[in-house]
């Protein structure tokens, strides 16, 4: 059974709210990091365990990644779009360091479930895993550069969640991205896990 440490080996670089000057840097390796171990995660999979449902009311490994592709997929039309021109209001500001902890806490949290917009529910939008992973691939890129281009304090520009319904400032907005992602990695290895998981 395949293995990867989400918890201890990613958690900690997005374990405190970042920095102004540091976030774009710490964030960009974040990201990287985040990418790598999630193709290895399910690097080699055959088609039988991506597709495998541990209940029918629980999504296979095809349906966690194509969730979290979809949403990287919105955040990074959000970042790359409106989110650009719209300045924080003084009272996103003044919370966005609390909202932030909050949010990154609540989402390590595999005990507390959400109920995921309709959206961002997976549908099969993609024939497999290379397709929807080369999706996934040009999304996260497009977030890293977003982090490289944006010369303005990420704090300083914000957007509605859809979820929340609340604003978020850019750089919380691209944390939620990292632990979202991380925190279905460790769905997936729970559908690894469980009985009946097909061994090849």
């Amino acid at each position: 059974m395949r293995r990867i440490i989400t918890a201890a080996a990613l958690g900690g670089l997005l374990a405190a709210p970042l920095a102004a000057q540091d976030a774009r840097a710490e964030l960009a390796a974040a990201y990287e990091q985040n990418q790598k171990a999630l193709h290895e995660l399910v690097h080699g999979l055959s088609e039988a365990q991506w597709n495998y449902k541990p209940a029918p009311d629980r999504w296979s490994i095809a349906e966690i990644v194509e969730h979290i592709t979809v949403n990287e997929q919105f955040v990074n039309e959000l970042v790359h779009g409106g989110l650009v021109d719209m300045e924080t209001s003084p009272e996103a500001t003044a919370t966005a360091e609390a909202i932030e902890s909050q949010v990154s806490a609540s989402l390590r949290d595999r005990s507390q479930k959400f109920q995921a917009p309709d959206f961002v529910q997976p549908t099969g939008r993609w024939a497999g895993g290379e397709e929807v992973m080369g999706a996934f691939d040009r999304a996260r890129g497009g977030m890293i550069h977003f982090l490289g281009m944006a010369d303005w304090d990420l704090r300083s520009k914000g957007a509605m969640h859809p979820v929340l319904q609340r604003e978020v400032d850019a750089q919380t907005w691209a944390v939620i991205v990292v632990e979202h992602c991380k925190r279905h990695m460790e769905q997936i290895e729970e559908v690894m896990e469980a009985d009946g998981y097909p061994s090849m």
